[in-house]
């Protein structure tokens, strides 16, 4: 199809892994595989490189800085925020979008749902969202802040889901999202720990790297999921998070 395994790491060797230059090299290779492609060899050049990404990050562990491991991330970074948007939209507390109602009945509804049927993953499990999600995703306050601080209509793509990390080592690789969730709401409904929190949101940016972001319970965090390569760091003993995801798109979007 595209490149192979092989062909990859063949090309993942074309620099030197001291030379800041690395990264940029292999996203101009990204770049310009990806123009020979059609809509559907695009999709699938990208489902690709997003494995890749989470082959590297086995349980959300970054590699060392320099090394080749990071310099491709780095590429595969730089290569998405140029053919998608990218970066942290907003962190806001409820509060602040006066949506406590919603937050409250989330948690009930999170709490139901965790003990239905659910996806199970290898290091944490996930519920499709319910009445109480779907009313968060189209409150009015909620859809005015993501449209104020990017400049267009969204709507809720229909897609939410209850996260949870629940149990020791619950993490997720590093990944990008699926066009349903090109714009991604987390909520923090919980998080308990007794040894310690350890597990944050990493959001890769395309010129510093990762960074680590933090979310306090109640809090809404919105970024742009299909184009910024994002995980959770593993969770410590006893840590439990409960999180509220909502996919929004651009409101002319064709799912």
């Amino acid at each position: 199809m595209m490149m192979n395994r092989k062909d990859w790491y063949l090309s993942n060797q074309s620099g030197n892994d001291d030379n800041s230059n690395v990264p940029l090299q292999l996203c101009k290779i990204y770049l310009s595989k990806y123009k020979e492609l059609d809509n559907k060899g695009k999709l699938e050049f990208k489902t690709y490189l997003n494995t890749v990404v989470s082959e590297l990050t086995p349980s959300c562990k970054i590699p060392k800085v320099g090394t080749t491991s990071y310099n491709n991330i780095q590429g595969i970074a730089l290569f998405f925020s140029m053919v998608a948007k990218s970066g942290l939209i907003f962190n806001d507390s409820y509060r602040s979008l006066n949506i406590k109602q919603h937050f409250n009945d989330c948690i009930d509804e999170s709490a139901i749902m965790r003990s239905s049927r659910s996806d199970r993953n290898e290091t944490f499990r996930s519920t499709y969202g319910g009445e109480a999600s779907l009313n968060f995703s189209s409150n009015a306050n909620l859809q005015k802040e993501l449209e104020d601080k990017l400049g267009f209509e969204v709507i809720n793509s229909g897609h939410n889901s209850y996260l949870y990390y629940d149990k020791e080592c619950s993490s997720i690789n590093m990944h990008v999202d699926r066009k349903e969730y090109e714009i991604n709401v987390l909520v923090k409904l919980s998080h308990t720990f007794k040894n310690g929190q350890r597990s944050k949101l990493i959001l890769w940016d395309s010129n510093l790297g990762p960074i680590e972001n933090e979310i306090p319970i109640g809090n809404v965090l919105a970024f742009h999921a299909n184009g910024t390569i994002h995980g959770r760091l593993e969770c410590a003993d006893d840590e439990k998070i409960t999180l509220l995801s909502m996919g929004f798109v651009p409101k002319q979007i064709d799912l």
